[in-house]
């Protein structure tokens, strides 16, 4: 690149007029000093006005600087892992010949670049470096013939190349890859150095991204421990890929003691794939330790060929089955019937052996004969107190329960209990206390309603008939007709004939049973508040369920599987403070697993045993803060493996475990479908453009590429063009001819 400098004598406007003279000067000595015609003269008037100009040209000086310029980088990142040998469907062929040919990612890639001579007319605009995975910068010669480099680590090379060009004009990045990353960071840490260092990114995907067909069990959630009789609920999330059209796969959970599936679910995975929640359930049937397993079908294509990994088709988990007794507390003010029934109720139903009691009740009957409270067994005289002895409770069931009676000191650690300690609590209405003397005292922010004024008289005029909400029919405590494993019982309920009102319902409130009328007055209510879970029923009418069947059936259900359900915040409460994770489920050979425990009372450090695959190992996991302690295992062959806590324990629960699978680092073969979504994703942060690789791209690539003007990086020596010897020579051969024409034409 070079420019030319002038230093005018005089002022840019005055060497304007002087050749605007200095031509008009020539014109005028042959056009009135002649006689002869201007066809003949302009030649001579040319030649004198060109030596004019080059003469007041010359008085300014002219010199032509020049500099030596820099393109913009341009670097293209051919990707030659092993997976790029995979064939790409539908690749542009040059010609017809060519068009039945197979071709593989990496020859597309290389028929890109070799198309219309793209790489030379790249180097004529930029500052062209071509690199693969494998080495550092090549020629398009220099490019292997064949893919085979055995790792993907294109997001580490990415961001290794974007990094090292920090200071230094870049055009952009042109990638040719299928997209798969095994090795290192993915596409996306490398999506952020370029957008950091505004670097645009051309993606161009290469092979199809139809993904191969797999099943897996993604992830379960569980309860550690149930007691006998519960129902046991586990929440999968299966996985479906690779799928052309909605498929119906049949999810099982399977006894590991029986080997057989105590409960099976047909879910409907969509097309092309995603994750399907399902919802598996059984019965806690004895005193054990419970491995249950979420086993997925293994999926067949069209040909009848199974999926390739059917190791990730199914995960155990292990839930402690307890034979132990819900601690209820009933408190009520007078007699009743919904008190009968219930007290009755819970004073006889046995245990899954029916050897001992389900329920370890404690009965306060605040208005009631101090005698009664001597010769009932389960009868106390008053409520006890403490907030220890309260977090001993599973439930709490205030039975339209004297508020006054019970006092603040009760009222605020039964609060606490039910937040802090997970104890679940049933606020039962009726016509003398509840719920309206429970307004101001510290379990009214728990409710799941607002304890407005009545608006309306509590007994109805007509018996209403009782029905479930949505929300109730989903509800497990409320499958009143069938076992516990059974759907939503279709058998109607009984009539009502008072309800007690409240106001506007908590926006966090599940609304379970409702009036059947218009507007519908909720009956029971539900909500979590802390550990716990509040359960607020407006009638003392559920006994009329006792006799609804025939059986009584449906009242022992009912209440029975509503206490279970409340009990579970004390488990999970309990679980919180007992934990033990490896964080990460999938792991490669080579790879530090990190362990997490978490128990209360500080401890200063956690024993931990890790068995599998022929190892067992114990660890100790120092202490990182209170309550909480970290460590590390490596060296872990492939395998599944299993961390139990050992020491400290809890004697009421099964110590804490934690569960990984370690794998041999994925190959190149065992993925080939693209990765389209990363390239797209990677090209949007970056501000790029993604192309599909297997289209004609036409002029579309080098559309895509930034065009940025070359920069000047040094001067180089001026030219002087005044004292230039063809100057001198142009004149002298203008005034050489001017003379010869007026030789010619007689006028010398």
């Amino acid at each position: 690149m070079s420019e030319w400098l002038f230093r005018w004598p005089l002022p840019l406007w005055v060497m304007a007029m002087l050749a605007i003279t200095a031509v008009g000067l020539a014109w005028g000595t042959y056009r009135w000093h002649s006689t002869r015609s201007w066809r003949r003269t302009l030649p001579l008037w040319l030649l004198r006005g060109f030596v004019l100009l080059v003469v007041l040209a010359m008085l300014g000086g002219p010199v032509q600087r020049r500099y030596r310029l820099q393109h913009a980088d341009l670097i293209v990142l051919v990707d030659d892992s092993a997976s790029m040998q995979a064939a790409s469907p539908d690749a542009p062929a040059s010609d017809a010949a060519e068009s039945s040919v197979e071709r593989s990612r990496y020859e597309r890639a290389l028929q890109i670049l070799r198309t219309d001579d793209r790489l030379q007319t790249w180097r004529e605009h930029y500052s062209l470096q071509l690199r693969a995975l494998s080495g550092a910068e090549a020629s398009a010669d220099e490019l292997a013939a064949v893919a085979e480099y055995p790792h993907s680590p294109i997001g580490s090379v990415l961001s290794q190349l974007v990094t090292a060009q920090r200071g230094r004009r870049t055009a952009a990045v042109v990638l040719l890859s299928d997209g798969i990353v095994n090795d290192g960071p993915s596409l996306s840490g490398a999506a952020q150095a370029a957008a950091a260092e505004g670097i645009p990114v051309v993606a161009v995907a290469l092979g199809s991204d139809v993904r191969q067909l797999d099943a897996r069990v993604e992830d379960v959630l569980f309860d550690r421990w149930a007691l006998v009789g519960d129902r046991v609920e586990l929440q999968a999330l299966v996985r479906v890929e690779g799928l052309q059209q909605p498929r119906r796969v049949q999810v099982d959970l399977v006894d590991q003691a029986s080997g057989e599936a105590v409960d099976s679910k047909a879910v409907t995975a969509p097309a092309g794939g995603g994750a399907v929640p399902v919802t598996l359930a059984t019965v806690a049937d004895a005193p054990r330790i419970a491995e249950l397993t979420v086993r997925v079908e293994t999926l067949r294509d069209e040909a009848g060929d199974p999926e390739s990994d059917v190791d990730n088709n199914r995960r155990t988990v292990a839930i402690q089955y307890r034979d132990e007794p819900l601690k209820v507390l009933l408190v009520q003010d007078r007699p009743s019937y919904e008190f009968r029934y219930l007290k009755h109720l819970l004073e006889r139903v046995r245990g899954q052996q029916g050897e001992r009691p389900l329920v370890e009740l404690t009965a306060v009957l605040q208005s009631g004969d101090p005698e009664y409270a001597r010769q009932d067994e389960t009868a106390t005289l008053l409520p006890p107190v403490g907030s220890e002895t309260l977090a001993t409770f599973d439930a709490v069931v205030l039975s339209d329960a004297a508020v006054g009676l019970l006092g603040d000191v009760f009222l605020t650690q039964l609060a606490g209990a039910v937040r802090d300690r997970g104890v679940g609590l049933v606020v039962v209405a009726g016509p003398w206390h509840l719920p309206g003397e429970l307004r101001g005292t510290p379990l009214e922010p728990l409710l799941p309603a607002r304890l407005a004024a009545p608006a309306a008289d509590p007994f109805l005029a007509d018996p209403v008939p009782l029905r479930r909400t949505p929300l109730g029919r989903q509800d497990v405590s409320l499958r009143l007709g069938e076992d516990a494993g059974g759907p939503s019982s279709p058998q109607p309920l009984p009539h009502l004939t008072a309800v007690w009102p409240v106001g506007a319902l908590q926006p966090q409130a599940r609304s379970l049973l409702e009036t059947d009328t218009t507007p519908p007055r909720p009956v029971v209510v539900t909500q979590l508040a802390g550990a716990g879970q509040v359960r607020l029923q407006l009638t003392d009418e559920m006994y009329r369920l006792q006799p609804f069947d025939g059986s009584g059936r449906m009242y022992e259900r009912y209440w029975l599987q509503a206490l279970r359900e409340l009990a579970r915040g004390k488990r999970r409460a309990a679980e919180q403070v007992w934990e033990l994770v490896a964080e990460g489920e999938g792991f490669t050979v080579g790879q530090t697993i990190p362990l997490r425990a978490r128990v209360p009372g500080n401890p200063g450090a956690v024993e931990v045993e890790v068995s599998g695959d022929g190892v067992v190992r114990n660890i100790d996991l120092p202490r990182s803060r209170d309550g909480d302690y970290r460590g590390a295992l490596d060296g872990l062959a492939e395998g599944r493996y299993r961390a139990v806590l050992m020491s400290p324990l809890d004697a009421e629960q099964m110590p804490p475990t934690a569960t990984w699978r370690v794998t041999s680092p994925p190959g190149e073969e065992d993925r080939l479908h693209s990765d389209h979504g990363a390239m797209q994703q990677l090209a949007n942060r970056t501000g790029g453009t993604f192309l599909h690789g297997d289209e004609e791209l036409g002029d579309r690539l080098e559309a895509a590429l930034p065009r940025l003007e070359p920069t000047k990086v040094m001067p180089l020596p001026p030219r002087p063009l005044w004292n230039h010897p063809l100057v001198a020579l142009a004149l002298f051969t203008a005034l050489v001819a001017e003379w010869l024409l007026r030789r010619r034409q007689g006028m010398v």
